[in-house]
């Protein structure tokens, strides 16, 4: 698996899954890209991925628990751990936690 979201314009903050198999997707501070797809395997887990936009490649990733098999979008809860998830990785990436 890799990242299907079109990130093009991520300095608009622009954050629109352009997948089937993307159930979220956001910028963080108009540099990372922040993914969750399905995981073909399993209705109620998805891979986060955790995307450098300037140097254009992934970061981090890792296996996320997806509540409801988020059959019509992500719980809001999801989106708050995985945003949460993002800025603690990039936080101890950058030495500023």
């Amino acid at each position: 698996m890799r990242p299907k979201s079109d990130f093009s314009r991520y300095k608009e903050d622009v954050s629109v899954p352009t997948h089937p198999d993307v159930i979220f997707a956001a910028v963080l501070d108009k540099k990372y890209g922040l993914e969750i797809q399905r995981l073909p395997t399993s209705e109620y887990q998805g891979q986060l991925y955790i995307l450098d936009l300037e140097a254009k490649k992934v970061i981090y990733k890792e296996i996320t628990p997806v509540a409801y098999g988020a059959p019509f979008g992500p719980d809001s809860g999801d989106v708050e751990e995985w945003y949460a998830k993002c800025i603690d990785v990039v936080d101890k990436l950058n030495g500023t936690k």
